[in-house]
């Protein structure tokens, strides 16, 4: 739809309203096994619909809205849809079939970058991962659409570059702050991806977030631990009384003769 519409500036204007009633279907968990995966695939379609049409604003409205629903006070409940956002983010610059949106849970850090895996140079998708990591200052005259290029002003792509890094760093910080381990830590490693390609662009998150990055880079965060099971209860067995039950495990109990206290 964003490819053939005459005014895509429209177009991108009602993203907010479209996303925010596909992830109400998604936070709904009563309509996760007839309409969640329609809707998964119907976002993904949109992302490569936004990034393709070289429109760099059109990019912008997306993340953000991605980054809004990173937010645990943004009124997705599910922790699981507040992951699937941050993924979404992730796949603004990483593309959509990348090994960096999802990773192991039993793993606690990042795994090591390779070059290979990340989208081709010359890409779209490549130069929102590129301005994310400051090796480029905004959208090249290549990726901005014929009728933009026209009208674009000096520091105009630097603005959206600038602003595409905030959005990132921000929907990031809300991330690890997030109460849920599993997406802090997604959250972690994604922002160690990019460290890795970029190490200035943790200094781009809020400092409780960049303070809590530093730590579990550092090693303040203890692998998971699963809590020990408690001791079971001792089995019990039918007696001979019916409607009775006794402990497996028989118990003894001595009965002395009774006798008066001395004195007495």
């Amino acid at each position: 739809c964003f490819s053939k519409a005459s005014n895509v500036n429209v177009a991108y204007e009602h993203l907010p309203m479209i996303m925010d009633n596909l992830f109400k279907i998604l936070d709904n968990i009563a309509w996760q096994k007839l309409n969640h995966g329609n809707v998964m695939f119907g976002i993904d379609e949109i992302i490569d619909m936004v990034i393709n049409t070289q429109h760099p604003v059109a990019a912008i409205q997306l993340s953000k809205v991605f980054a809004a629903k990173c937010q645990l006070e943004n009124g997705l409940n599910n922790a699981d849809m507040r992951n699937y956002a941050l993924q979404n983010l992730s796949k603004i610059m990483f593309s959509l079939k990348s090994p960096y949106l999802t990773f192991d849970l039993k793993k606690l850090y990042a795994p090591k970058v390779e070059l290979d895996k990340l989208p081709p140079q010359g890409g779209f998708y490549r130069e929102w991962l590129d301005i994310a990591t400051l090796h480029q200052n905004g959208p090249s005259a290549k990726y901005m659409r014929e009728e933009d290029a026209k009208e674009n002003i000096p520091g105009q792509s630097a603005e959206i570059g600038l602003e595409f890094v905030g959005v990132v760093s921000n929907g990031l910080s809300e991330a690890i702050m997030d109460p849920s381990r599993r997406n802090k830590i997604h959250a972690f490693k994604v922002t160690d991806i990019l460290n890795q390609l970029q190490p200035e662009f943790s200094n781009h998150l809020d400092a409780e977030s960049r303070n809590r990055y530093d730590r579990w880079k550092s090693g303040g965060m203890k692998p998971w631990v699963n809590v020990k099971k408690e001791k079971p209860l001792p089995k019990w067995k039918k007696s001979d009384v019916p409607g009775v039950i006794m402990p497996a495990s028989e118990t003894t109990i001595n009965v002395s003769k009774p006798f008066w206290p001395a004195g007495m």
